[in-house]
């Protein structure tokens, strides 16, 4: 655990949290600033900076688990959908650096946006992108 993560003071028990749900290895509570009303996040206890530093076998478990808590909150909440949202470096927005799912609601009239301006991919491009993608992989 990292000492100067506020997500890892939750796991020790130091910072409180509205917990949603806990196992051995993950963590889920509510959002203390939602975008929307059951907005949840959903931890590894360990701590991992980012989506690339997390190991295959805890990435299927915490899916699991975001599976799990966002119907519970659907269900809860009687939302209209919801959104999955993580992010990586700051560049994407990522303000803590321990790996988090955002589990956020959504109700037809919110105030959430979402968005981006769409490009237009080019054959070519697209070819090209391809292989460089499947040469690093």
């Amino acid at each position: 655990m990292n000492q100067d993560c506020i997500f890892c003071d939750i796991v020790r028990g130091e910072a409180p949290a509205w917990k949603i749900y806990e196992d051995e290895h993950f963590l889920a509570f509510l959002n203390i600033n939602p975008a929307t009303k059951g907005h949840s996040l959903v931890i590894p206890k360990k701590h991992h900076p980012e989506l690339l530093d997390l190991p295959e076998h805890e990435l299927r478990h915490v899916m699991k688990v975001v599976q799990d808590v966002a119907d519970g909150v659907v269900e809860a909440t009687d939302a209209d959908g919801f959104n999955i949202l993580q992010s990586n470096n700051p560049v994407a927005g990522q303000e803590i650096f321990h790996i988090h799912f955002h589990i956020i609601p959504r109700y037809h009239g919110d105030s959430v946006e979402l968005g981006w301006k769409s490009n237009e991919l080019e054959e070519k491009e697209a070819e090209d992108l391809l292989k460089e993608i499947k040469g690093c992989m």
